[in-house]
């Protein structure tokens, strides 16, 4: 859409990131039409009603009696999600886990091309980046990519912890920004565990991981610090004074558990 974003600059026109997000919507819903047949089966509509625990699959179809159960003739995916900009990305989301389930690489491959074309063409940034078959909240591309998004492939190794850091991720899109420093904390306490082979809690862990990680006398404070913010500001004994978190904060926080964690799986790789 250069020609839009063109003639929007030529002519002054200013559109904001929530009219960006309705059009992602009505945008995904015509590009989704190369695989609508996907949306027009028993099957997905039994999957995501009871992923969701919502009836679609009485909703949007047919029960004949002693006869096989249909879709509606005048079904539609945007039914679903009814414009809602976070439902769509809930459907998308699910959509994909389901072609990965019934392992169908052609249409993953068509999924994961659209839904990247309808977040490059966007007038304006709408917030959102897309990694294998998940979206996250975008911060500074960079970053995202080394610290969001390499971090996750690191912890596919560490299943436990990586739901921790999904959780974390996931708090931040639905800007619940105080449950964020728990699942760090967490996430952190589970791979030093692993790293340093015993059960203590990450407190505990704190010199010993220091220095199994080689890390200067400056980081032993860093990572002082680091514990001390979790417990302040949401986390296992959060302070009743903590401030309230903004956004630019708590992405900076959560990139910080990403270098410590991508410090951690380098040592525990290195030591194999």
């Amino acid at each position: 859409m250069e020609l839009s974003k063109d003639f929007n600059k030529r002519f002054g026109i200013i559109i904001d990131s929530a009219e960006c997000q309705s059009k992602f919507v009505h945008r995904i819903d015509v590009m989704i039409g190369y695989i609508a047949n996907i949306f027009r089966t028993d099957d997905f509509l039994d999957y995501i009603s009871i992923e969701w625990g919502e009836r679609y699959d009485l909703k949007y179809s047919d029960q004949y009696v002693n006869g096989p159960r249909t879709i509606k003739s005048n079904f539609l995916v945007s039914q679903i999600h009814q414009g809602k900009f976070t439902t769509c990305l809930r459907l998308v989301e699910l959509l994909f886990a389901y072609c990965r389930n019934r392992k169908d690489i052609t249409v993953l491959e068509h999924i994961d091309a659209i839904v990247k074309d309808a977040i490059e063409i966007s007038e304006v940034d709408i917030g959102i980046r897309w990694h294998d078959g998940k979206f996250y909240p975008a911060g500074a591309r960079e970053l995202d990519e080394r610290l969001v998004e390499d971090v996750l492939d690191w912890l596919n190794d560490y299943p436990k912890e990586k739901k921790d850091y999904f959780s974390a991720i996931k708090a931040l899109v639905e800007k619940r920004y105080d449950d964020i420093p728990k699942s760090c904390y967490t996430c952190v306490e589970g791979i030093a565990k692993k790293l340093l082979k015993n059960g203590k809690n990450l407190d505990a862990n704190k010199e010993e991981l220091v220095s199994e990680l080689g890390l200067s006398s400056e980081w032993k404070s860093l990572v002082g610090t680091y514990l001390k913010y979790t417990h302040e500001n949401g986390g296992r004994h959060s302070s009743e004074k903590r401030h309230k978190l903004s956004l630019s904060e708590i992405e900076a926080f959560l990139y910080m558990t990403g270098l410590i964690i991508r410090l951690a799986i380098n040592t525990i790789r290195e030591k194999r």
